[in-house]
């Protein structure tokens, strides 16, 4: 049986929670959400010390890690898909160590892996490009960044460029 999240919770460093094991969780259906996930939204996470950095302002305790009901494709839990998460999503995927290999390091939903399989990997610009192209209103009440309207032809690109290279 699996623990069930609102909106937002943070797993603090009592409670024995790792990223890896919230990804688990998540891939593995023991961590839920009771809402009812529209196409593109589902359950983020991030370490709290990265959730600080990202979020001028934001004070959680460190050793957590924060679980928050977004879009699929948004690395920083801001609440919609922009630019930033795209980069973010190419920087690892160009990195090429977050493969899937027995001694490969497993990936975060920060690095990209937005189906929980702890690799950056075509499946992953495949649910990020969906989800930009039908996302709605931000989920916490921000506003995107103008910059971001450029992204869903910017990644459309790069994937034909890609497939065209293989």
């Amino acid at each position: 049986n699996g623990v069930d999240v609102g909106a937002n919770v943070i797993f603090t460093s009592n409670t024995a929670k790792t990223a890896d094991d919230i990804r688990m969780g998540l891939q593995y259906g023991t961590i839920v959400t009771a809402h009812s996930p529209a196409t593109g939204e589902g359950l983020g996470y991030l370490r709290t010390e990265d959730y600080n950095a990202l979020h001028p302002g934001a004070n959680l305790d460190a050793g957590g890690v924060l679980v928050q009901y977004t879009y699929l494709g948004d690395t920083s839990l801001k609440g919609y898909i922009d630019i930033t998460d795209y980069a973010r999503l190419d920087a690892s995927y160009q990195m090429h160590i977050y493969n899937g290999g027995a001694s490969d390091p497993k990936a975060s939903w920060f690095q990209g892996d937005f189906n929980y399989d702890g690799k950056i990997d075509a499946a992953d610009f495949v649910i990020f490009n969906a989800t930009y192209a039908a996302q709605g209103e931000p989920l916490n009440g921000s506003i995107p960044e103008p910059a971001s309207l450029a992204l869903l032809g910017l990644s459309a690109s790069v994937l034909l460029l890609r497939r065209r290279q293989q």
